[in-house]
């Protein structure tokens, strides 16, 4: 005879209730992402004021966000020719995300061809 001693305890109908009702609201609000993939979230006024004004400077950031969210990444000339870009391309749209504060520099580089500058998000 089996007993029920492997089995978790159901949980009680009001925490049910509880998860459930907190799922619908997600859903409802469009926020419940579940099954369609990888996102890259910005805040709306990043949008509004890097979009228009710079919009290498918004790609870069959602490239940054796509790829290195979370951990520190270099902006170097070989990332720039990764993506297509000239160097300096690369080096204005950088400079426009950490005069907004999007992105700082951890450590400057350049002392040598092997010290590249790393940037972290805020």
């Amino acid at each position: 005879m089996q007993t029920n001693a492997t089995f978790y305890e159901p949980l009680p109908a009001e925490e049910v209730l509880r998860v459930v009702a907190s799922a619908w609201e997600y859903e409802t609000q469009g926020k419940n992402w579940f099954g369609i993939g990888g996102r890259v979230n910005f805040a709306a006024d990043e949008v509004d004021d890097l979009a228009a004004q710079y919009p290498r400077a918004f790609a870069l950031l959602s490239l940054l966000r796509r790829h290195h969210w979370g951990r520190d990444f270099y902006l170097t000339k070989s990332y720039a020719a990764s993506i297509g870009w000239a160097p300096n391309t690369l080096k204005a749209a950088r400079d426009a995300l950490a005069t907004a504060g999007l992105i700082i520099c951890v450590h400057p580089g350049g002392k040598g061809p092997n010290d590249p500058p790393v940037y972290r998000f805020p």
